[in-house]
């Protein structure tokens, strides 16, 4: 019993009765006095339904803001601080300070923001600090299907949570920017920084910054999507994200992806340290149709599996176009593996930068092993144009390239022009065509401070006769042969300036986005022929690559056409020339009318099916997703014929004889790795079939 003094004539205004959690219901109360006189009793019971759990709930309303508040649970078992519920639409909460109570029992009962199986849309989560709670801020449609739309969360703090940081399923045009996560013990077994499952339809996570530490055991996602599905022309972006774990032991992913489809994966600087027991930097799971474009990644794990990699892909889903790998940084710092593939003909990679201090630079599914570039290249048919360097980074936590390092310029001018990849980092603008310039390799485009690496030769010392190699890690830079009967100078060195202009062109002169100087201790009556190697994204102003001259700087500083230059570019990207006199600077200029004209093409129109040169493509009309299809071509000739098959794009190339009066079945056209000749979507590809015959012949494909 409970017993209260009440003077007579008055009333106690309130008595509060509590049952304790896990008891049993009260069901019986009994009000008596205990002087006998009568007393008036009025009974107003509190819902204790665990479902009736919040401080704040908008239940179907909308257009309703709460600004600048501070909103508390103080249960740590059934303790939502807001719910968002059932139709409410265009509600804001904004700048607010939203504390639920610490907990380690991981369900739905204790967090800071809560929408569950809402049906609403517009709503808006901005610039709160949402702290405490297993999940930090639990936004939820009701099911696949039946989304809730267009919602914001943007700019909020979260932290101190036992599960999720920010939780997102079944919504649909979701925008998550601009948030700050923090991880740290205590936390559940598996937790994560941002979460989404079944968010389709361009989705936008944009700007976020996760941050991991002290954390000691268990694991961790950085980001994690799961199944979230968009379309080809509707792209879903995961953009300008930083996800750092420093120095944890803990399983660690950076930024997952599984079964997520036609998103755009790009700008993202993601770096982890771990001793726990896997490290994985970016890793991506069945993720047809996604574009990894210009992150970077490091990873610096020291862990006691062979689970340790800076970026793991398994491949792309049948029924989708394979993942798109360039312009990225795969870096790492002890002896993990830089990437990882599960199946190379469910990829396309191309223009990154790879690194590892161990033994396993690059790896297939059952250890295939790749400790270079070039084993990589020669044996699986990616990353032609890529490169194998240490990155200048000026920290391995923001990844920003070190502008004062020379090595910086391995990362510069590198990457490719890629349709839609039209800003960085901190939205500078990086350029989509060859005319505006070359992108950066990375998260950041930028421009050095310093002069490039000086290149050395291989071999050290000019010598009559014989031939210099200048290399840039795995890049062939130039190839300088002396000439027998001429001096040679007493030293060598070599600069590449990749992704900018030539200084002192003349007015109207067009050029390509790089070039190089040689440099030797003085002049003098040298004699050498000279090949420069170039990436097809530094054509800059040159409308064709047929029309790229070796362009050099005279003894006057003045760059000129050299006169008898040549180009190879369908075979190694070479511009070259012969019994040069003068050592400074050389680009690619174009040629002109008198100087190196272009012969021209002159097409006959006649209604034969014999000619000299045909185009075919390589469709992907059956069987493109098991890959079960092979293609022939059937060469006949009335003549003796001798006919080149290119696969354009690519160094894929086959010489034919035919006798006269037959026909001959060519090789299987490739269908894998950088040489694949398949068109695999619709649209515009460059990866036509050419057949070039001496004289005329019939083509046929089966």
């Amino acid at each position: 019993p409970v017993y209260f003094d009440v003077a007579p004539n008055t009333y106690l205004e309130q008595v509060r009765m509590h049952r304790v959690p896990g008891s049993s219901a009260i069901n019986r109360v009994t009000f008596r006095s205990a002087n006998g006189n009568p007393a008036s009793v009025i009974l107003s019971w509190d819902n204790l339904d665990p479902a009736a759990n919040y401080v704040l709930k908008l239940d179907s309303a909308s257009y309703i803001t709460y600004k600048d508040m501070t909103i508390t649970s103080s249960n740590p078992l059934t303790g939502r601080v807001i719910d968002i519920a059932n139709l409410a639409s265009y509600d804001s909460i904004v700048n607010c300070r939203v504390i639920a109570q610490a907990t380690d029992v991981n369900n739905t009962n204790v967090i800071g923001i809560f929408a569950n199986n809402l049906r609403g849309k517009f709503n808006v989560i901005k610039n709160n600090h949402v702290e405490g709670g297993t999940h930090g801020i639990y936004f939820r449609g009701i099911q696949t299907g039946n989304y809730t739309f267009d919602n914001t969360i943007d700019s909020n703090l979260v932290e101190k949570n036992f599960s999720h940081g920010i939780y997102v399923e079944n919504a649909a045009r979701m925008i998550v920017t601009n948030n700050k996560v923090n991880i740290e013990d205590p936390r559940a077994a598996t937790s994560y920084g941002i979460y989404s499952v079944n968010s389709d339809s361009s989705i936008l996570y944009k700007g976020n910054n996760v941050y991991i530490s002290s954390v000691a055991a268990g694991t961790v996602y950085g980001m994690n999507f799961n199944n979230c599905d968009a379309a080809s022309n509707r792209r879903s972006t995961i953009a300008n994200n930083t996800i750092v774990a420093d120095n944890v032991n803990c399983t660690t992913y950076g930024l997952f992806q599984n079964g997520s489809v036609y998103n755009n994966t790009v700008n993202n600087v993601i770096s982890i340290t771990t001793t726990g027991n896997a490290a994985y930097g970016l890793y991506n799971s069945g993720g047809g149709g996604v574009k990894v474009h210009n992150n970077s990644v490091f990873n610096g794990s020291i862990t006691t599996s062979a689970n340790n990699y800076v970026a793991y892909f398994t491949g792309g889903s049948g029924a989708f176009p394979v993942p798109n790998i360039q312009n990225n940084i795969f870096s790492h710092g002890t002896d993990g593996v830089a990437m990882f593939v599960g199946n190379p003909s469910q990829i396309y990679s191309d223009y990154n930068m790879f690194y590892t201090s161990g033994p396993t630079l690059l790896r297939v599914q059952f250890n295939q092993n790749y400790a270079t570039l070039n084993d990589w290249i020669n044996t699986i048919y990616w990353d032609l144009n890529s490169i194998s360097y240490e990155p200048a980074f000026a920290s391995n936590i923001t990844l920003l390239p070190n502008l004062t390092n020379p090595n910086v310029w391995a990362m510069h001018g590198r990457g490719t022009q890629l349709e839609g990849n039209d800003y960085d980092f901190y939205n500078n603008p990086r350029p989509t065509t060859f005319t505006t310039g070359v992108p950066d390799l990375g998260a950041y485009e930028f421009l050095p401070t310093s002069e490039p690496t000086i290149l050395n030769p291989v071999p050290a010392t000019p010598v009559a006769g014989t031939s210099q190699y200048f290399m840039y890690g795995t890049d062939t830079v130039a190839r300088v042969t002396w000439d027998a009967t001429a001096p040679v100078p007493a030293s060598v060195t070599l600069r590449r300036y990749s992704g900018i202009l030539p200084t002192g062109l003349s007015a109207g002169q067009e050029s390509m986005y790089f070039f190089t100087k040689m440099e030797v201790p003085a002049q003098g009556a040298y004699k050498y022929d000279f090949k420069q190697f170039y990436i097809d994204p530094w054509r800059g102003f040159i409308p064709t690559e047929l029309e790229i001259k070796l362009g050099q700087t005279n003894s006057s500083d003045v760059w000129e056409v050299v006169g008898s230059s040549q180009v190879t570019p369908l075979d190694n990207n070479i511009v070259a020339d012969t019994a040069l006199v003068h050592i400074d600077r050389y680009t690619g200029l174009r040629g002109d009318a008198t100087n190196n004209p272009i012969p021209p093409y002159i097409s006959v129109v006649d209604s034969s099916n014999k000619g000299t040169r045909f185009w075919v493509p390589y469709g992907h009309h059956y069987s493109f997703t098991s890959n079960s299809q092979n293609m022939w071509l059937y060469l006949s000739a009335d003549d003796s014929a001798v006919v080149e098959v290119r696969v354009n794009g690519t160094n894929w190339k086959r010489v034919y004889n035919v006798p006269a009066n037959t026909a001959i079945v060519s090789d299987i056209m490739p269908k894998f790795g950088f040489i694949d000749a398949r068109i695999t979507d619709e649209g515009l590809f460059d990866r036509g079939i050419s057949i070039t015959s001496n004289v005329p012949i019939v083509a046929y494909a089966h």
